[in-house]
């Protein structure tokens, strides 16, 4: 083949980075001033490589999600909000709590990491809550989840109410407990003599009042007070206040002591029907048998033997010394009756009955001396007659 022959060029395909090398034919040389393709070295393409420190399995930027958690050093924080007075307020978290500012740069909530406390400015509302004890008022009401009850405490710390499994609990300023509403009853503990009050506002007058007095021996009492009259009415059993029926009963069971109505001034027992009096009646203080009648000046009582004054008499025998004889101027042959003359005071009027040595003693019954014409009503006057003629 001499040199004017010529053969097409053969140019060599550079592969791809990473696709096989093709090599040249070498059965046919290359002519003189014929140039090949300079072969490289394979080039593949750089392998992905991602920032797994910082960005792509740890915060998606392109979601905008945190998706591992994130650790604070002690002087690290994160802060949700730039401060700005009258304008904007701001949240930070860091290591210690939680903490938010309004507007004002006042704390609306701060929940303390270290101690657990939890303070909100505004109202907290859940559905439910479940806490060992819940602090209300400052302090002052106490919300004990753990033993199972409520108590409110005054200015000083005391503890003055206690609502619990037991009922209704009240104590004074040296937390003694008075009082106690169970379901059995109330009970009310006390050493006063009026342990109960009865007023007619808070802090108002005291119109009656309850208690008891403990003496030597059995002389124990129970003691009611009042400014004015003192009712105790027996109602019908249904409830109905506008008809008085029923009994009022007085008893002293087993015979521990005894019943003693007493009055400084007038008792008045009154009954439409008949006054029973059952057992053995030693004394009834109070008052006098009445017989009530009109007068010129309305109904008038007279008293005993029927007089306008409230005279006791007594019989006995006894010499008169003179015509009109003193009454410690008689041989008496019975003497008067000591009892007699307890109920009644001086002076006496001794009057001679006609039968001989048979004399009356006269004398006004004691304490109702100035007694005398004692004003009743209509009412009492036609009870008073409706009770004397009944038949035996």
């Amino acid at each position: 083949m001499d040199d004017k022959t010529y053969h097409q060029e053969i140019v060599q395909d550079n592969p791809f980075p990473g696709e096989p090398l093709l090599v040249p034919l070498t059965s046919q040389a290359n002519p003189a001033g014929t140039f090949s393709p300079s072969v490289s070295k394979d080039k593949t393409f750089p392998i992905k490589r991602t920032a797994v420190e910082l960005l792509s399995t740890a915060l998606n930027t392109r979601s905008r999600k945190i998706l591992e958690k994130f650790d604070l050093v002690q002087s690290g924080a994160i802060q949700i909000g730039n401060f700005k007075e009258g304008l904007t307020g701001d949240l930070r978290l860091t290591p210690n709590g939680i903490t938010a500012r309004d507007i004002a740069g006042l704390t609306t909530f701060a929940i303390d990491g270290t101690t657990g406390d939890a303070v909100f400015k505004g109202e907290v509302q859940a559905g439910s809550l479940v806490s060992g004890k819940v602090l209300v008022g400052g302090g002052n009401i106490e919300i004990d989840g753990e033993n199972t009850q409520l108590n409110v405490f005054d200015s000083s710390d005391n503890n003055t109410i206690r609502l619990d499994e037991t009922g209704l609990i009240g104590f004074d300023t040296a937390e003694t407990e008075i009082m106690h509403l169970k379901t059995t009853g109330l009970e009310v503990y006390g050493s006063a003599g009026d342990i109960f009050r009865l007023s007619d506002e808070a802090g108002g007058t005291t119109w009656g009042k309850m208690g008891y007095s403990i003496s030597a021996g059995f002389s124990h009492s129970l003691n009611l007070y009042t400014r004015g009259v003192m009712n105790i009415r027996a109602y019908e059993s249904s409830g109905d206040f506008a008809v008085l029926k029923g009994n009022l009963i007085l008893n002293d069971e087993n015979d521990f002591g005894n019943v003693i109505l007493n009055s400084q001034n007038n008792m008045n027992v009154q009954a439409s029907g008949t006054l029973n009096l059952i057992g053995n009646v030693v004394q009834i203080n109070g008052s006098p048998k009445t017989a009530i009648v009109p007068t010129t000046k309305g109904y008038r009582a007279l008293y005993t033997v029927e007089s306008p004054d409230l005279w006791f008499c007594d019989f006995c025998y006894g010499k008169r010394k003179r015509k009109f004889p003193k009454f410690w101027e008689f041989e008496w042959e019975v003497k008067p009756d000591s009892l007699f003359l307890e109920t009644v005071e001086p002076p006496f009027v001794v009057i001679p009955t006609g039968t001989k040595n048979l004399v009356q003693i006269w004398g006004k019954r004691k304490g109702f001396a100035k007694t005398r014409f004692e004003e009743k009503s209509k009412e009492q006057f036609e009870k008073n007659n409706e009770f004397w003629q009944k038949p035996n």
